[in-house]
């Protein structure tokens, strides 16, 4: 079995109206349009963003910059 190991995940906090639009969006476009690969699974209280370790500190500075707010 093939596996694609050392993802590092970002969680939204919800639950989000189930007619909001843009939430995914607002998470992934700041990541890909820097080039950085994701695996989203959305879930009915939050979205799970995963990036690659190597690019955990580049994805915060990115996000940070599109005016994502981190609670840790």
């Amino acid at each position: 079995m093939d596996a694609d190991r050392n993802w590092r995940c970002f969680r939204s906090l919800g639950p989000f109206a189930f007619d909001a639009t843009g939430i995914v969006l607002s998470l992934i476009q700041p990541l890909s349009t820097q080039g950085v690969g994701v695996f989203v699974v959305c879930t009915f209280d939050g979205e799970h963003i995963l990036v690659p370790e190597r690019n955990w500190d580049k994805s915060r500075a990115f996000l940070e910059g599109a005016g994502h707010v981190f609670v840790e």
